[in-house]
């Protein structure tokens, strides 16, 4: 499953689920699904939407009304309580989050090697942690853009 695919959506539609190994896929997604909503959290549980995992037969039939009804109920779920404010303010700090880690990934690639060799070999003897070198690396990164 790809990276990030699984925050995405609050319904996931599984077609072709009358196939053999439909009911494995199914159980597998809703799994990580579920997983991941339990270690991402919520700063609000009554926010909390339960992403839904619906298997669907476009050749049966089954389960063809279920993601009209749970969209229905997801959007009457987010009209609730501000649920919409709330979620959009949680995706958006991430993004925010996620842009500024690229950002100043992308700026310590700048940096040249000679400015971080001394942190490096101080790690290296254990004259300081990774963390306190990546402090230092912080602090020079900041002397060389201000």
């Amino acid at each position: 499953m790809k990276s990030g695919l699984l925050e995405i959506a609050d319904i996931h539609a599984i077609t072709k689920s009358n196939l053999a190994g439909a009911s494995k896929t199914l159980m597998d997604i809703d799994n990580a699904v579920h997983m991941r909503q339990k270690i991402v959290g919520h700063e609000d549980t009554q926010e909390l939407w339960t992403v839904q995992v619906l298997p669907v037969s476009g050749q049966s039939g089954d389960g063809i009304v279920a993601p009209q009804q749970a969209m229905q109920a997801h959007f009457s779920f987010l009209q609730e309580a501000e649920n919409m404010h709330k979620r959009c303010r949680r995706m958006y700090r991430q993004r925010i989050y996620r842009e500024a880690i690229e950002i100043l990934s992308q700026s310590f690639r700048g940096i040249p090697d000679e400015c971080i060799a001394e942190s490096l070999e101080q790690v290296i003897k254990r004259d300081i942690t990774p963390s306190q070198a990546a402090r230092d690396i912080l602090a020079i990164h900041h002397d060389l853009t201000s």
